[in-house]
């Protein structure tokens, strides 16, 4: 039997406490991923906090991504970042576009092209990870273009070159990027596990609430990261 403080020496499939209901998890074909912790939506006085956004809860979210990120490397979980960046001029399409209407960083541009650096466009402070998060060596960075990891990146090349199927979903926002690539992850086969308190929402309280019934509901599981840091123990 193996005492409380004795780590696995492999990784072996683990039992994850969840909502609606348990899930066994094999962490060899699991990934941790991190969604769109840029500063665009964390800091103060970029994008979210220039719309009228709290992101203190978003900055909430900071502390319990790094406490898996770290556990996960050390246990040899491999680590996918997911960002946005926006191309204004060139992947918006225009007034002929929806993009162009309901993208709020492009508009908020549009009036106030002094605001570039602090939206998440290319080679913009914006669009930086924040530095309490930098991706580390080994770590796979997918740069998206809409709120879907899934639209037009390479994520499903990578999650069958290294045989996952089991997404530990962390990141901002939960009813947008969040829940938008968990829906599509959804579709495509993978089982996604949302981590409650590593995850936050754009919008009141209650948006959070909406988006974890929708995930545990409909697409995957709702966990926290305490039961994930027992799971990579």
């Amino acid at each position: 039997m193996k005492g409380k403080s004795e780590k696995r020496t492999s990784l072996e499939p683990v039992i994850l406490k969840a909502k609606p209901h348990p899930v066994e998890i094999d962490l060899q074909k699991a990934a941790i991923v991190i969604i769109d912790m840029q500063n665009a939506f964390l800091a103060k006085g970029a994008y979210s906090d220039l719309l009228g956004y709290d992101i203190r809860p978003a900055r909430a979210a900071i502390g319990p991504i790094g406490r898996i990120s770290r556990r996960a490397r050390e246990r040899g979980v491999k680590i996918i970042y997911l960002y946005i960046v926006h191309h204004p001029g060139d992947d918006g399409g225009g007034p002929n576009s929806v993009h162009w209407f309901k993208e709020a960083s492009m508009k908020l541009h549009r009036a106030h092209p002094e605001f570039a650096d602090k939206l998440p466009f290319p080679n913009k402070w914006g669009a930086k990870i924040v530095n309490e998060l930098t991706p580390q060596k080994g770590d796979i960075v997918i740069e998206k273009p809409r709120y879907s990891g899934f639209f037009d990146t390479n994520i499903r090349t990578v999650l069958k070159r290294y045989d996952i199927k089991y997404l530990i979903i962390t990141g901002v926002n939960s009813n947008c990027c969040v829940e938008s690539t968990i829906r599509d992850a959804y579709h495509h086969g993978y089982f996604s596990i949302l981590v409650s308190d590593a995850t936050a929402a754009g919008g009141p309280p209650y948006i959070q609430k909406a988006s974890l019934f929708n995930v545990k509901s409909f697409f995957g599981w709702v966990t926290n990261s305490e039961n994930i840091l027992k799971a990579l123990e």
